[in-house]
């Protein structure tokens, strides 16, 4: 993309995760991925603008990841701040930072934008948003320079399967028509919705009505981590 502004949040109140100050309140500006100005007004002719106002941007992390990470490390590389990568939700409510770190969702009427990789997310078939912050159900071809597009595991992906937690609890299935079913302290069926994917991110609709998020990591034994879950395949 070019080195104009790609993306901006106009007017939004800026969640800190990592720190005990205030939110910031102002726009949000990225280029290539990137955040590159937070606070204030700012110039310029965004490519896409995202109204914020009486909203919440609220950076993607998860706690039982950060978790594993030194304390002064924790939160560092996720918050909305320049340099950082931009992976976040605008959300219109308040959102405060036990909330955003632990089992953080979204009701469907709250969900302003989904940002990842500086770009705008949209699910084909579940949501796309708009540049009036209103989102839709659709099934429209989006725009591949602006919009990031999530899918289901393809068949064959090895993230495919059946994910537990350490203690056995909860299972969590994925399977390759993009839906997700988990069974709880024995009980199946306990929640069901449809799941999407990028790179590592995954994003659930839950049939009850909210959106929630995970993230995989690598290594020789790959996690999911989810609302304060730790998932493993089986070997």
């Amino acid at each position: 993309m070019s080195s104009a502004t790609d993306l901006r949040v106009r007017e939004a109140t800026v969640l800190r995760v990592g720190a005990t100050t205030s939110p910031i309140v102002g726009d949000v500006s990225v280029t290539d991925g990137r955040v590159t100005a937070v606070g204030g007004v700012h110039e310029g002719t965004p490519v896409v603008t995202i109204d914020g106002r009486g909203a919440t941007v609220v950076p993607l992390v998860v706690g039982t990841l950060e978790g594993q990470r030194p304390a002064r490390e924790r939160f560092r590389d996720k918050e909305i701040a320049v340099g950082n990568g931009a992976d976040f939700v605008v959300v219109r409510r308040p959102v405060g930072r036990e909330e955003a770190v632990g089992a953080f969702i979204v009701r469907p009427v709250d969900l302003v934008a989904l940002v990842l990789g500086g770009r705008r997310a949209v699910v084909p078939g579940l949501m796309a948003v708009d540049d009036t912050g209103r989102d839709a159900v659709t099934d429209a071809v989006t725009d591949a320079v602006t919009d990031v597009v999530l899918r289901p595991l393809p068949p064959g992906d090895p993230r495919l399967g059946i994910w537990i937690d350490r203690t056995g609890y909860l299972h969590q299935e994925l399977d390759e028509h993009g839906r997700y079913d988990e069974t709880r302290a024995g009980r199946r069926h306990a929640w069901q919705g449809s799941y999407r994917v990028w790179r590592d991110r995954v994003v659930y609709l839950d049939d009850t009505g909210f959106w929630a998020f995970g993230e995989f990591t690598g290594g020789d034994r790959p996690e999911l981590h989810h609302a304060g879950y730790v998932m493993r395949l089986p070997k």
